[in-house]
């Protein structure tokens, strides 16, 4: 608990003097002093390092550095603060001397040590659930990005057309560019390739791309429906004139009942002389 105290003081202030921390612990202890009628010091002081720090954990590195970090972090979000090439050749981590998985959630005080490899062929789409910061979650997203841009197409075109079949759609019928278009444009996306890319390396969700195709299609499917209604009205007004003109430019009209006249068109073969 102390390590933790002294490493909040550490971090805030820059190390300070000896005398100067030595002082601040002193403080610590006369708290405990205060308290020494709790039955459990243990349960206290981890009572009061949650009061104190409750939305941040303090760490130090294998050569006693602090590093301050939200709550919940994990190595791999340790591993990115220190680099991003660390981040990257991350295959392991040690807390406190032990090795543990890299979804581990630290606490304030563990000594954090980040295994890395040469070898290793960088992060993969899992790391960024594993990670809580947004800054370790970006750098990934980049590495992916740039490294694995066809694969992450491939990827992401499957995941999209599988989030449409689920749905009950056909790919062709929603994956068109009059749909897709606002998603380029709300991104700076240049083509189709943009989106399944992202979807492929986790920067974007095939559930959210899908509905955004859909919800473009009903409302290009609302806005065309008055057109066409429209064009049918315009339609109706023009037949009358239609057959007015008809009457006026084929054969002749052969009187019928009150309500219908009957025309007649003379064929090739009859040419009729007056008289």
């Amino acid at each position: 608990a102390e390590y933790g105290i002294a490493a909040h003081w550490r971090y805030k202030e820059g190390g300070g003097a000896a005398n100067d921390l030595d002082s601040k612990l002193y403080w610590v202890r006369q708290i405990l002093d205060w308290q020494s009628d709790t039955r459990d010091s243990r349960e206290f002081l981890d009572t009061l390092k949650t009061d104190l720090f409750s939305e941040e954990v303090f760490l130090f590195t294998p050569k006693g550095d602090v590093i301050s970090m939200p709550k919940g972090a994990t190595p791999l979000d340790f591993a990115y603060r220190i680099h991003s090439a660390v981040g990257n050749k991350c295959v392991g981590s040690k807390i406190n001397g032990r090795i543990m998985p890299l979804d581990t959630p630290l606490e304030t005080g563990d000594r954090v040590e980040i295994i890395t490899s040469a070898s290793s062929k960088g992060p993969s789409a899992d790391w960024v659930r594993i990670c809580k910061t947004p800054q370790a979650q970006a750098k990934i997203r980049a590495f992916l990005k740039k490294e694995y841009r066809e694969e992450n197409i491939e990827t992401g075109r499957a995941m999209v057309e599988r989030e449409c079949r689920r749905r009950g759609l056909n790919p062709p019928d929603v994956i068109k560019p009059e749909y897709y278009d606002s998603i380029l444009k709300k991104y700076g996306f240049t083509a189709l390739n943009d989106i399944y890319s992202a979807v492929g390396y986790g920067g974007m969700a095939s559930v959210y791309v899908v509905s955004r195709l859909v919800d473009e299609q009903r409302t290009q499917t609302a806005q065309a429906a008055p057109k066409a209604e429209e064009l049918l009205a315009l339609t109706e007004e023009n037949q009358p004139q239609r057959r007015a003109s008809g009457k006026a430019n084929h054969g002749i009209i052969l009187p019928g009942n009150e309500d219908m006249d009957i025309p007649v068109r003379f064929g090739k073969c009859c040419s009729p002389v007056p008289g």
